[in-house]
């Protein structure tokens, strides 16, 4: 049986990082950037998994200022440390997004704003993967790790393809909609984001 793992990277990395800040594990969403991703998967999932990790194309950035250019230097660092970790543990990495710039929410108090980094475009890689795979690459299982609704579209025609799809999401943070249309949902849960952490940062 083909079974493939689509994982939403930002989506991820981002609930593991809520946890890791509430167990006291780190203090910044930066600091995530070793975790044992495969080991979390194949505590819930048996075989011969091929994983893929979706993210972002991440160019620093010197013609927005001095704030930017350290955001985006930042950032490409976390990226290129997620990618070696990925790399050890023999995971794919598809660089489908891109990085964008957009002004940040008014501040409810100065009414003032400031430019932020959003993923762009992931999404879009994960569902043609998903469709591909269960159209022309036979692939049997697809194991989704994203909340994203936008996915749901390649969640039904891969399942009208033949494949069964499998949604996995984090405690207490699945969303409906994705739980509805896919076969199965798996949770993963937050002790399981804890050891998968310990184990890469306490040797």
């Amino acid at each position: 049986m083909k079974t493939h793992v689509y994982i939403d990277g930002q989506n991820f990395l981002y609930k593991a990082a809520d946890i890791l800040i509430e167990a006291g594990k780190i203090h910044d969403k930066n600091e995530l950037t070793k975790i044992d991703i495969r080991g979390v998967i194949e505590n819930i999932f048996e075989g011969d998994l091929c994983i893929t990790f979706y993210g972002a194309k991440v160019k620093v950035r010197k013609d927005k200022g001095d704030d930017i250019h350290r955001k985006t230097t930042r950032f490409s660092d976390v990226s290129r440390r997620i990618r070696n970790t990925l790399n050890s543990q023999k995971i794919s990495y598809n660089e489908s997004g891109k990085l964008k710039l957009r002004d940040s929410d008014t501040c409810k108090n100065c009414g003032s704003q400031d430019l932020r980094m959003q993923e762009k475009g992931v999404d879009v890689g994960i569902a043609v993967d998903m469709v591909v795979g269960s159209l022309r690459d036979g692939v049997d299982k697809l194991i989704l790790i994203s909340s994203d609704t936008d996915l749901l579209p390649a969640i039904k025609i891969a399942r009208e393809n033949g494949s069964k799809v499998i949604y996995v999401g984090f405690s207490n943070k699945t969303t409906k909609a994705i739980v509805a249309e896919a076969d199965e949902t798996e949770i993963i849960r937050d002790q399981e984001i804890i050891q998968a952490y310990d184990e890469l940062n306490n040797r």
